[in-house]
């Protein structure tokens, strides 16, 4: 109901008066008003956006489709309730598709102080613990956490895990932190979030 009462606020019209006018006389309100009443009993979101498309405003129609991809990461690092990203640094910068010595970057770096708490941002399971580096001079930040939830598969690199295997809860604690500034002295501690299949994270934050 609270979908349904955002969608009425955002066009402007009580959904109450849906069927006020004659059904002679369609109007565009009321091919809205069917298309997302219809929509939201089906959970159908892409039917939503094209109503709104076709009879108000493509950038509607954006944030829609913002509102349904449905998933979004809780905090995920103790201090950074916002998720706040990296941004510049003298190691580079932490976006999606950053560059990196002739390669992107193929995650997102969620700013995290060296020994912090690191949360699951949503329900999920553990699927394994992970080996960031091959590089033996990297040692003390060389593990992470591939998880599983929300249909997603996600990689966590740089966390000292409290266990690599089992069910945790959102919110509750994955692990800590590792030294990032004693590899990378002056650059921006981080987690750094990669989904499995390497597509951009960025819609999750």
């Amino acid at each position: 109901m609270k979908n349904v009462a955002l969608f009425a606020a955002l066009l402007g019209e009580n959904f109450t008066n849906c069927s006020s006018k004659p059904s002679s006389a369609w109007s565009r309100t009321n091919l809205v008003c069917v298309c997302v009443c219809v929509c939201v009993c089906v959970c159908v979101c892409v039917c939503v956006c094209v109503c709104v498309c076709v009879y108000i405003s493509p950038w509607l129609c954006v944030a829609l489709v913002y509102v349904c991809e449905g998933v979004t990461f809780g905090q995920l690092c103790q201090g950074n309730p916002f998720n706040t990203q990296r941004t510049s640094d003298i190691f580079g910068q932490g976006h999606y598709g950053a560059p990196r010595s002739g390669r992107p970057h193929q995650g997102l770096d969620i700013t995290c102080e060296d020994g912090s708490e690191v949360y699951a941002p949503f329900d999920l399971t553990i699927n394994r613990g992970l080996t960031v580096y091959t590089d033996s001079t990297k040692a003390a930040i060389n593990k992470g956490l591939e998880i599983q939830g929300e249909d997603l598969c996600v990689m966590l690199f740089y966390v000292d895990p409290d266990k690599t295997s089992g069910q945790v809860s959102k919110g509750q604690r994955l692990g800590i932190l590792m030294p990032m500034q004693s590899v990378y002295p002056g650059i921006t501690s981080h987690v750094h979030v990669q989904l499995c299949d390497r597509s951009d994270p960025t819609r999750y934050f």
